[in-house]
């Protein structure tokens, strides 16, 4: 039904009003539907639009049905609508009828708050009717309305209202409360003709009651207290000008906000009054007279103080004058009537009719002047303060004021004698604080004073005062020196000194100079005659704060020594003295030696040498070397003296610089140099003598860890290698101051003369222009390529004289400075093994030659392998190959770089994994490996396979020669198979090349795996076909040479192809049966095919058949049905071919079907590769959702229909058809057939159509058409002809 309920919510009574319910049929056959009478009368139904004519309704369809609905009145109405069908089920809908009223929403107590007794105020009330619209009454007592409404202390409007659905409106509550205490009255409001809600109003009224906290006085307003109970706000004592500060906490006690204002007072007090009759006296209450020019102030002083809330309130002090300070403070609450006021509450009074005191505060406060001292206020100057000198004097201020204060000097008028100045003149000083002051005085004149400084202090009237009392002295007079000493003097000079007499008064002074009388006597001329000291000016006037010089001249006639005192007097007053001291003496000058040797000195060499000449007494002098020398060998000498004069100072040392050659080798005697001194009486003598030698050199290898011997050898060692050149170093030292120029040869082993005539010109070059390497320098990476290219071609030039072996000596001639050291390069090449002897000769000047021995050894191979671009080793491949293959050559190309013809005899030899010899014995008679083209025949022993062996060897002519016997690591088996080399015996020519060739059989394995590696080796021992050597050189060959060696690396495969189909898990094949059906049909066969690649990837060429085992279901399908060749790298596309046919999915009730098979590569050589092949088949899977249908009592002749759902539970479609059932006339099948795709449903209707009334049971057969399965489905039912059963 929709909807499933039915509401009326708006109606009147009489009037009349229906609504539509639709009814649908939701089940699979035609339904007969039937209204049943409703009970009330105010409803009632009806059925209509039935939508076919004989009132039923088919699957899918709907009816519609009316309903009516009267009321009589307003009331709330509630029925059931029941809708019977044939089969007996029953649908109910409620039916109801409600009646939207009028809702206010207003609470039921109205709150006005709390005020003050005796105020007016109004609360203003927001109502809503969130119900129907509706009209609004206040009533009290249920009475009819006027415009106000008044109740006790409140007064209520508007009494009449209408208000919309959702409409809004304010009512007006006025509130006078005439007392302290809690309101509350009680009003009625009706809404609309319907309902009456009762409401309350409240409201509270209060008195002012504020409380002072944190004072010790808590008393509140509103409670007795006795008179002149107030608190006391003590500010204490300060300085006139100043400030101090108070806070107090006011605390409203009430629920009522207060405007309030604070004012000052005067305190009042109250006069006692007596009527004239014995008895107690009352009092008037006092008068409040507001305080003019009060020094209390209060922040913040109005505003208001929220219902039970605390304000702090900041109170302060600041006082103009010195006095005691006290007002009253009155907290004045506004707008509040005399009524508001607690009674009996002697704190609180009326100001006016709207003002009304409720809290007073007692403020004192005192102002005290200022305490300003002086420590010490008397300052008595010292005695001995000279005129014009600075005194300073400190003192101390003290403020014992409350406040800090502000200080001013002031300068008073001086008497002439001493200014003075206070320092800092102003300032600043915090309560109870010393500041540091300085007296400054100046003496002017001398005398006595006694003077008065005066010190304001701000904010004060009175100031202090300092007394001042001294004494200036008269000025005085010093000198700059406190002796003077005129040192030494030579005897017949004289020397002066200055002095200085300094004022250092303001005032002008007279001063004498003289010398004092001593008892000192003259013994032998120790002290000298005082009359040889002569002052200039020796008397005189000094200007105030002058100077004046007096100069002091002593001229001494004699050796010895001059001591006197001299004296100063101003204004007949000694002033001061100064000691006069002098020395008189002649020079005394010597050379530090007399006689130089020089042990070992070199002819036509300058020898130096330093003397030095000092002067052991305190008198300047000068000295000079006479040019000539003195001697017999002074022809043979040239003796140079610098300086060859000069001056020489008191105890001063100066050096003398002595350059002396000779010009012949010998032993020299003394040559004597003479130099004078003025003032001495004696000249100085200076003797020299000398060894005379000529030039040498000296030789010496340069090596880390050289040992040094008296012979010198030239050895290379024996272990160099060929074509690397190995270089040593000789140093030649010049062990005299000699140049000499050394030149160097080689004895046997010279490289080529014009490559030797090229280096030693290029060495020369090199040491002309070594001065300009740096101007001239190239490119490093330029010179090293161009060095690397042409080495090749210098080798090959050195050794162009086919000894082997070249020595190069560089440079081979130098120029070597006096004990100067060069090195020599001597580098040997070599292109031939062997042991090498020769000898290096080098020549000094015209000195006789040196020989040094030179030892060069060198090892190595000079055959090279081009292929490989080896020397002595290189290495075969052949590659993978498999069985069968034909033979397999490698050439190599082996070239001779020696200068001599060599012969090579080649063995080949196989490396065995279970090899377990380790020595080889090798015996032989004469010459192990004779030429072929030789009388004497090379016989060779064999193994038992026939393979050569080159481990035991005869000569025929040296039968009765001794065996000679070697022993050798064992490495392989000798053996000419799968490896051989030809030619056996490779003869070659110098610095020629031939050809040899390596073969590789692979049909000669023996397989013992899959893939197998071979691994062998060809090892040739070298001969020299020329055994002519000099006697400088000696080679060895045959097994004492490291043979030549030739690895020899192939491998041996089965045949393999690699294969890789299209698909990932190509060689799985997965099939859905379904594929057989086409449209109605279902194939007799269908193939599905999959690529595949088969690829060569060795190095062999394979040729093969492909085919499948067993042949059915699979079958490969390529172009070339025979044999197919695959060359290395090339592939071949085939399909194998999957074939499903019908006949094998009949009578297979299983899910799957699998099948299995072989794909095979058989090769030419026999052997097969097998790829295994996999079917997979999904059946479809019939599923009935029904097995049994039981139609149950039908009535006679009418049809019944029944539905049963088919679908696959397997991914494969599935194409079904119906079976003949036995009761075909009364039971039939829609659809008989179809196809059901997966994941889908197919509906089948059953259809049950009794002929005779008896009881039916039939089996309704669902084949699957491709697998011949059946699903049953049984059908039962009853049949009766009474009508009954076909409602």
């Amino acid at each position: 039904a929709e909807p499933k309920e039915v509401v009326f919510s708006k109606y009147q009574p009489g009037e009349v009003y229906q609504k539509v319910v639709h009814f649908k049929n939701v089940s699979g056959v035609s339904r007969h539907l039937r209204v049943i009478p409703l009970e009330s009368s105010h409803f009632s139904a009806s059925l209509e639009n039935f939508p076919t004519p004989d009132c039923s309704i088919a699957p899918g369809m709907h009816c519609d049905c009316v309903i009516k609905f009267s009321a009589d009145s307003l009331a709330i109405y509630e029925e059931h609508l029941k809708v019977l069908s044939h089969c007996g089920e029953c649908l109910t809908v409620p039916l109801k009828a409600t009646k939207h009223f009028p809702e206010l929403n207003l609470p039921r107590t109205l709150e006005c708050g709390h005020f003050l007794v005796g105020t007016r105020s109004t609360v203003q009330f927001s109502c809503q009717n969130s119900g129907g619209e509706g009209c609004f009454k206040l009533l009290r007592n249920r009475s009819h309305s006027v415009d106000a409404l008044q109740i006790g202390a409140f007064t209520i409007s508007p009494t009449n209202f209408f208000l919309a659905e959702g409409g809004k409106t304010d009512l007006l509550v006025e509130f006078v409360p005439s007392a302290v205490g809690s309101f509350c009255e009680t009003f009625e409001i009706a809404f609309g003709d319907y309902e009456v809600h009762t409401f309350n109003l409240t409201g509270t009224g209060e008195q002012v009651n504020v409380q002072f906290i944190g004072l010790g006085y808590e008393h509140e307003s509103g409670s007795a207290a006795e008179p002149e109970q107030y608190p006391t706000l003590d500010f204490g004592s300060i300085n006139p000008h100043t400030s101090s500060s108070r806070t107090v906490s006011l605390k409203n006690n009430s629920n009522v906000d207060l405007s309030y204002s604070w004012r000052f007072y005067r305190p009042a007090t109250e006069v006692p009054v007596s009527d004239g009759l014995p008895g107690p006296f009352y009092r008037k209450p006092p008068i409040l007279v507001q305080s003019k020019h009060s020094p209390f102030s209060i922040k913040p002083s109005a505003g208001t103080l929220n219902a039970q809330d605390t304000i702090n309130f900041t109170f302060f002090f600041s006082p103009q004058k010195v006095d005691t300070h006290i007002d009253m403070a009155h907290f004045i609450v506004l707008d509040a009537p005399p009524s508001s006021l607690p009674p009996n509450d002697s704190n609180c009074a009326v100001v006016s009719d709207h003002e009304v005191s409720v809290a007073r505060l007692k403020a004192i406060g005192h102002a005290l002047p200022y305490r300003v001292d002086l420590y010490p206020p008397l300052i008595i100057l010292p005695q001995d303060m000279p005129v014009g000198e600075n005194f300073t004097i400190p003192f101390k201020i003290l403020n014992q004021s409350l406040m800090p204060v502000q200080y001013d000097w002031k300068r008073l008028d001086h008497n002439g004698l001493c200014s003075m100045i206070v320092n800092p003149p102003s300032g600043h000083i915090e309560p109870n604080t010393i500041v540091d002051c300085d007296l400054m005085c100046v003496g002017e004149k001398a005398g006595a004073f006694v003077e008065c400084l005066q010190c304001s202090i701000n904010l004060s009237d009175s100031a202090i005062f300092l007394s001042v009392e001294g004494t200036v002295q008269p000025p005085v007079v010093t000198m700059d020196v406190a002796n003077l000493n005129f040192g030494l003097i030579p005897l017949g000079q004289s020397a002066t000194l200055h002095f200085s007499i300094s004022n250092r008064s303001k005032c002008p002074v007279m001063y004498d100079v003289q010398q004092a009388v001593t008892d000192v006597a003259f013994k032998d001329n120790e002290f000298m005659d005082h009359k040889c000291l002569r002052l200039s000016p020796c008397s005189g006037e000094i200007e105030p704060l002058g100077s004046v010089t007096v100069d002091a001249v002593c001229t001494p006639e004699a050796v010895g020594r001059l001591r006197s005192t001299l004296e100063c007097h101003v204004q007949g007053k000694l002033a001061g003295q100064l000691q006069v001291k002098a020395e008189v003496q002649r020079p005394v000058v010597a050379l530090d030696q007399s006689r130089i040797h020089f042990k070992k000195a070199f002819f036509g060499i300058k020898v130096e040498r330093t003397l030095h000449l000092k002067n052991f007494s305190l008198i300047s002098t000068r000295f000079s070397w006479n040019s000539r020398l003195l001697g017999e060998s002074v022809d043979k000498c040239r003796v140079e003296i610098k300086p060859q004069s000069g001056e020489i100072g008191p105890d001063e040392t100066v050096s003398i610089s002595l350059c002396a050659e000779w010009k012949e080798v010998g032993s020299y005697d003394e040559v004597v140099a003479m130099c004078r001194v003025d003032g001495m009486e004696k000249p100085i003598f200076l003797a020299l003598s000398s060894e005379v030698y000529g030039p040498s050199v000296d030789c010496s290898i340069v090596a880390p860890l050289a040992i040094r011997s008296k012979e010198v050898v030239l050895d290379f060692g024996h272990s160099n290698h060929l074509r690397e050149p190995t270089s040593l170093h000789l140093k030649m030292t010049n062990t005299s101051a000699i140049a000499v120029h050394i030149s160097f040869s080689i004895n046997y082993f010279k490289p080529l003369d014009t490559f030797q005539k090229d280096t030693q010109t290029e060495g020369n070059r090199n040491i002309i222009i070594s001065k300009h390497l740096l101007r001239n320098t190239e490119n490093p990476a330029t010179c090293s390529l161009s060095a690397q290219q042409k080495f090749p071609d210098k080798v090959s030039a050195l050794l162009a004289s086919r000894k082997g072996c070249c020595f190069v000596v560089e440079p081979s001639s130098l120029y070597l400075p006096g004990f100067e050291s060069s090195v020599v390069d001597v580098t040997a090449y070599s292109d031939m093994w062997g042991s090498y002897k020769d000898k290096l000769i080098y020549q000094v000047s015209d000195l006789e030659p040196v020989v040094v021995p030179v030892t060069y050894g060198v090892k190595g191979c000079p055959l090279l392998f081009q292929t490989s671009a080896t020397y002595g080793h290189s290495t075969a491949r052949f590659g993978c190959h498999s069985t069968g293959d034909q033979p397999v050559d490698r050439e190599l190309v082996l070239k001779n770089t020696s200068p001599n013809e060599i012969r090579i005899n080649w063995f080949t030899f196989n490396l065995e994994e279970h090899d377990q010899k380790s020595v080889d014995l090798i015996h032989y008679f004469g010459e192990p490996f004779p030429p072929d083209d030789s009388e004497t025949a090379m016989a060779t022993a064999c193994d038992g396979e026939g393979n050569e062996s080159p481990l035991i060897t005869t000569c025929e002519s040296d039968k009765l020669s001794l065996v000679k016997v070697i022993l050798k690591p064992h490495e392989g088996i000798p053996s000419k198979k799968p490896f051989s080399i030809h030619p056996k015996q490779l003869i070659l020519p110098p610095y020629n090349h031939k050809k040899l060739y390596v073969t590789f059989q692979p049909s000669q394995c023996i397989f013992s795996s899959e893939e197998m590696s071979l691994e062998s080796y060809v090892l040739g021992y070298i001969s020299l076909n020329e055994n002519s050597c000099a006697s400088e050189v000696q080679r060895k060959s045959g097994y004492d040479v490291e043979p030549l060696r030739i690895d020899l690396k192939a491998g041996v495969i089965q045949p393999l192809l690699y294969v890789e189909f299209d698909e990932e898990d190509g060689h799985k094949f997965s099939y859905l049966a379904s594929t057989l059906i086409e449209g109605n049909k279902v194939l007799q066969t269908s193939i599905k095919s999959h690529n595949f690649i088969m690829k060569n990837k060795s190095t062999s060429i394979f040729s093969f058949k492909v085919f499948t085992r067993p042949s059915s279901p699979f079958a490969v399908s390529v172009e070339d049905a025979g044999l197919i060749t695959l060359i290395p790298q090339e592939s071949k596309t085939a399909k194998v071919n999957f074939c499903i046919s019908r006949d094998d999915l009949q009578d297979d009730s299983s899910d799957k079907k699998m099948f299995s098979s072989q794909l095979v590569i058989l090769f030419s050589s026999g052997s097969e590769q097998v790829i295994n092949l996999e079917g997979k088949i999904t059946l479809p899977s019939l599923v009935v959702s029904e097995t049994v249908i039981d139609f149950g009592t039908c009535l006679l002749g009418k049809p019944y229909d029944r539905v049963v759902y088919l679908h696959s539970s397997s991914p494969s479609n599935s194409l079904w058809r119906t079976e003949n059932c036995s009761e075909i006339e009364a039971v039939s099948v829609y659809p008989s057939s179809g196809t059901i795709r997966h994941s889908e449903k197919t509906a089948v209707i059953i259809t049950f159509t009794p002929r005779e009334e008896r009881s039916y049971s039939t089996v309704i057969g669902f084949q699957d058409i491709m697998t011949g399965v059946v699903k049953n489905l049984q059908v039962c039912g009853d049949v009766s002809a009474d009508e009954y059963y076909g409602l």
